[in-house]
């Protein structure tokens, strides 16, 4: 399932099509709510050329999911932390996404499991709590 559109969207039903992929992949319009069809996923795939700073990201593991994501700057990177919440590919590589993509649907449960705490736990940082924590602190000195 893919939900949004852009400036690809013609090009990927194209693809779609090309490959008689129309009864595997469901294309959906923007939506304001995606959390039941996240929670009903197994995996969060983020394929941007840009992100920031990631707000989908800290969604995702908050919900629980594993994340592969682009390894593109000023998001992902520094949410994945050298794959410790995720699993990054190389944007535009096709390979190296399919690598990894298998990777994350195979790999053992201890592994994903951890990367998916780890995930969690770093998500804790962008709560509004945590946010005035910082600003207190910021205040105090």
């Amino acid at each position: 399932m893919i939900i949004g559109s852009g400036e690809e969207e013609l090009k990927l039903l194209r693809l779609i099509a090309r490959l008689k992929l129309e009864d595997c992949v469901i294309l959906m319009k923007y939506k304001t709510n995606i959390f039941n069809y996240l929670s009903n996923s197994a995996l969060f795939v983020l394929t941007s050329e840009w992100e920031d700073p990631g707000f989908v990201l800290i969604e995702a593991a908050i919900c629980n999911k594993l994340i592969l994501s682009s390894n593109v700057k000023n998001g992902p990177i520094e949410f994945i932390d050298n794959e410790n919440c995720g699993v990054l590919f190389e944007k535009n590589n096709y390979e190296d996404f399919e690598k990894k993509f298998l990777y994350s649907l195979h790999a053992g449960e201890n592994i994903m499991i951890k990367k998916k705490i780890s995930a969690k736990i770093k998500a804790k940082k962008y709560t509004i709590f945590s946010h005035y924590l910082q600003l207190a602190e910021y205040l105090k000195n």
